[in-house]
């Protein structure tokens, strides 16, 4: 009996503790979750010169963060004990490297004709989805050369081009050496002047405009490059294209083909749709128009909206040297010969965004009522 009463026993602590186990594996299942730990974001400043600063770009809080962050760790140990400067070109050789990389101008493509998928607006976003075209690209190179503290600014072309279709193109320009410096970052170019003073100089882009036939130092080892080579394109058509209107920083004259006759109304497709400067930079600089007009016109600028211009403070649209209103959306003059189409402020940020420019002919052997729309090529 006593045999039997100690293996009941040793039967129940067996059953206790199975009942024990099964208990805490059942409370295990439906306790809560435990709660994820948040992600560790770095955010050294990488303007700074400790050497180490470039460590854990993948930790940095955004995809254009973490290229800069790559882009800075390269040209660290790329420069070594170079010239200050050596530190400058090689980030920006290495940006435009994982700016090509990364916005893929033919995942792009395939965004867009294939997929029908909208492409994101921004460089952030389409750097995360791993596509791009120039526009694209040159934001996300400013925006890395803004990150390592590096001088640069947009170099924007607007052409005809050999089947007289209107083309646009954008690249950069990066400041070092003392000189300005081009990057065609969507064809990951640069131009080597002819004879540099120094090492890791290129030419800038009035530099290559000036050049006969600029040849470019350039990989081409991508997919959409090879393509565009393959369907016997020149993917530096738009330098020798003329007539060419180039904006640098925001600021240049941009040509608007003029009409010959009746009454064209410029959709200003391919050009810029504003006039003014629409950057705080501490200059009254920006963008304006000529038109190479024969004979005498009626010419009407719709305007679209404003920003930071006032009638009130004497901010005016300009046509042709006739100083206009722009409150009533729409400024108006008769005009004989070329004209200018500009802003005059003194503000640092002061442009109109137009809706379309209005010819209308005004000589008495050529009608206006002859209405055509679009761009002239």
């Amino acid at each position: 009996m006593f045999g039997l009463t100690k293996t009941l026993v040793a039967g129940l602590g067996i059953f206790s503790a199975f009942v024990t186990m099964m208990s805490l594996q059942l409370t295990a299942q439906h306790a809560a979750p435990p709660l994820a730990a948040t992600p560790r974001i770095v955010e050294t400043d990488l303007k700074g010169s400790d050497p180490r600063r470039f460590t854990d770009c993948e930790l940095r809080a955004t995809k254009i963060k973490q290229l800069a962050c790559s882009a800075g760790a390269a040209a660290e140990a790329a420069a070594f004990d170079s010239p200050a400067y050596y530190f400058q070109a090689l980030a920006a050789v290495e940006a435009a490297n994982l700016v090509q990389a990364t916005l893929s101008s033919a995942r792009y493509a395939y965004m867009v004709s294939i997929s029908q998928h909208r492409p994101p607006a921004s460089a952030e976003k389409l750097a995360i989805e791993g596509a791009g075209i120039c526009g694209n690209h040159v934001e996300a190179f400013l925006a890395i050369m803004s990150e390592l503290g590096i001088k640069a600014r947009p170099i924007q072309f607007y052409y005809t081009d050999q089947a007289g279709v209107r083309q646009s193109h954008i690249a950069a320009e990066v400041s070092y050496a003392g000189r300005w410096n081009y990057f065609d970052v969507t064809w990951n170019a640069v131009f080597p002047a002819a004879e540099p003073a120094e090492p890791l100089q290129f030419r800038s882009y009035t530099e290559v405009l000036a050049s006969k036939d600029p040849v470019p130092l350039t990989d081409n080892v991508n997919a959409w490059t090879m393509s565009v080579r393959l369907q016997g394109l020149d993917p530096f058509e738009y330098l020798k294209a003329r007539p060419l209107s180039v904006t640098a920083g925001g600021v240049g004259t941009v040509n608007v083909p003029a009409p010959t006759y009746g009454t064209y109304i410029e959709d200003l497709h391919d050009l810029p749709n504003y006039v003014g400067d629409n950057l705080e930079d501490g200059q009254h600089q920006g963008i304006d128009y000529w038109v190479n007009l024969k004979g005498t016109w009626r010419v009407t600028v719709h305007i679209a909206a404003t920003a930071g211009c006032a009638d009130a403070d004497g901010d005016r649209l300009v046509i042709g040297g006739r100083k206009l209103p722009m409150d009533n959306h729409q400024a108006s003059a008769d005009i004989d010969g070329p004209i200018q189409i500009s802003i005059e402020t003194k503000k640092d940020l002061c442009y109109a965004v137009l809706e379309n420019l209005e010819f209308r002919s005004l000589n008495s052997n050529v009608p206006g009522d002859a209405i055509v729309t679009g761009s002239i090529k």
